[in-house]
């Protein structure tokens, strides 16, 4: 993890903060314009669903947004970088735009059981005071630092790492994906949703998914 974001986090948590991921969408250089401008909106909703369910000034939110912002960056820039040289005549057609994914992302969180999701990831899960208690994906865990709450508002929290979020968050980190879209994609799978598939690629991986 990049020194100067940990110093960040750090510095709003109040302790140490591990990020375990994938390399970002926008160094790969085979992603389309589309799934830079897709990324790009997930990232927006994010911090903006973050804002909602915690509070615009929360240290859930602020946590949220340091998180997201070198990525969100560097996908902007290389999405400038690629409308400057859109109107040469080599150069590919500009995508049009795509519907709000919103409501597929509000259902996808409907129809998931975050403890289910959490045992399926993680497993070893340890009910105890109406909390399932994990060992944490985001650093190395003698002992079960990480709260799943199965509320109306599920969510986890790691009381070490301050690592926490929703079922969304939850994959993307265990299952090391910077990109929301292939998280979505995966839980959109597992959740029996309408889809058609994809691949993705984690490294030397290809891992065939739905969308």
């Amino acid at each position: 993890m990049n020194s100067d974001l940990a110093k960040e986090i750090a510095a709003i948590t109040g302790g140490p903060v591990y990020i375990v991921d994938a390399p970002p969408i926008a160094y790969d250089s085979k992603a389309t314009t589309a799934e830079l401008l897709r990324e790009e909106e997930a990232l927006h909703w994010h911090i903006a669903e973050a804002e909602r369910e915690w509070g615009a000034y929360s240290m859930e939110a602020r946590v949220t947004m340091t998180l997201v912002a070198k990525e969100l960056q560097s996908i902007t820039n290389e999405i400038h970088r690629r409308h400057l040289a859109s109107s040469m005549p080599s150069a590919p057609r500009w995508p049009d735009d795509e519907p709000d994914k919103r409501a597929e992302w509000e259902e996808i969180k409907r129809r998931t059981d975050i403890v289910d999701l959490a045992e399926r990831l993680i497993g070893g899960g340890q009910a105890r005071g109406g909390l399932v208690w994990y060992r944490c994906f985001a650093h190395e865990d003698n002992t079960p630092s990480l709260a799943v709450y199965p509320n109306e508002n599920p969510h986890f929290h790691c009381f070490s790492c301050q690592a926490h979020g929703d079922v969304i968050d939850l994959a993307r980190g265990a299952m090391q994906l910077s990109s929301f879209q292939a998280t979505l994609a995966i839980l959109g799978e597992w959740a029996g949703m309408n889809t058609r598939t994809i691949v993705i690629q984690r490294g030397d991986e290809a891992i065939e998914v739905k969308t």
